[in-house]
């Protein structure tokens, strides 16, 4: 039997699809991607490296250990660890030049990346195992406030296509600023004043702009802000409780500027669910109120909000 898709069509796709939908469902499988991924590695790099039995990890130490002592002795470098004299050992000079198998080789890769990320971010001695867990946690974070900054600023474009009065005011009151540029060179510049600021600033200016009233209770603006918080901790602190954060209080009164953020993982997730609750809320309000769509025809994410707004 055929079927035909046109503005008469009646299945569940052409009644709920649209490029707004697109939006969040990308969200939505971007977020769910990521969790997947990291409940995987999580479980994998438990304890890791020491969770490996001894025909994976030795050799691949070995290969790490020679790395580092060539390097050294390449330029002369006193060495000041007596295990690296070890080096001369034959069975440790046979596991760092032996061949891999290819279970060996998957398994370098990860420790290799996580190594790697770990020593560029947190500048760790090089003998030193990075926390694994913890480069994992801080990586989920920064990923997930990614795909979320971009959906709001997605968002903030269809609404200004969509009530452009705020623009064009805008563009009236800059007009001597705005001299000689174009219509679409202005409207970049708007789209990056508004997506300037604070994950709260930036909800805030969808009311203050664009007349959106968004359902978000103050204990949820207040979790969001405390996770971009963090996230600014790891991305630009080194991991660390910045100013900011420590005034925001989201730290224990001990905890002081400097010290090592905590990452837990039942709080972050507990994070990442009230963050998905609110750009769920911000999908629903702009398809209802803005894009006039039908209750009945939003589509459904990563969702746990229990109400939509009319």
């Amino acid at each position: 039997m055929d079927f035909t898709h046109d503005e008469h069509c009646t299945c569940p796709g052409c009644l709920t699809w649209a490029p707004y939908d697109t939006m969040y469902v990308d969200f939505a499988m971007e977020y769910s991607q990521q969790m997947l991924t990291y409940t995987l590695a999580r479980e994998a790099f438990r304890d890791f490296p020491k969770n490996l039995p001894p025909h994976i990890i030795v050799p691949i130490i070995a290969k790490r250990w020679r790395v580092l002592d060539n390097e050294i002795r390449r330029r002369g470098i006193p060495i000041e660890s007596p295990s690296l004299e070890d080096m001369d050992d034959p069975e440790l000079i046979a596991a760092a030049e032996g061949e891999m198998t290819k279970e060996q080789h998957r398994i370098r890769c990860a420790f290799e990346g996580v190594y790697a990320l770990a020593r560029f971010g947190k500048k760790i001695p090089e003998m030193e195992f990075p926390a694994f867990e913890r480069v994992l946690i801080s990586q989920n974070i920064i990923a997930i406030c990614s795909f979320a900054e971009g959906f709001i600023q997605k968002t903030i474009r269809v609404l200004s296509d969509h009530r452009p009065a705020a623009f064009q005011a805008w563009e009236r009151a800059k007009a001597s600023e705005l001299a000689g540029s174009n219509p679409s060179e202005r409207l970049e510049k708007y789209l990056f004043r508004l997506g300037m600021g604070s994950i709260e600033k930036k909800l805030d200016k969808m009311g203050t702009e664009f007349g959106v009233s968004l359902p978000i209770s103050p204990a949820q603006r207040k979790t969001v802000g405390e996770l971009f918080l963090l996230r600014n901790c790891i991305v630009h602190n080194a991991g660390r409780v910045s100013t900011q954060f420590k005034n925001s209080g989201a730290v224990a009164a001990h905890v002081q500027v400097g010290d090592e953020v905590e990452l837990r993982d039942e709080q972050i997730e507990g994070m990442l669910d009230v963050l998905v609750d609110v750009l769920t809320v911000v999908y629903r309000t702009v398809a209802v109120q803005v894009l006039n769509k039908p209750a009945d025809r939003l589509m459904f994410g990563p969702h746990r909000a229990d109400t939509i707004p009319q």
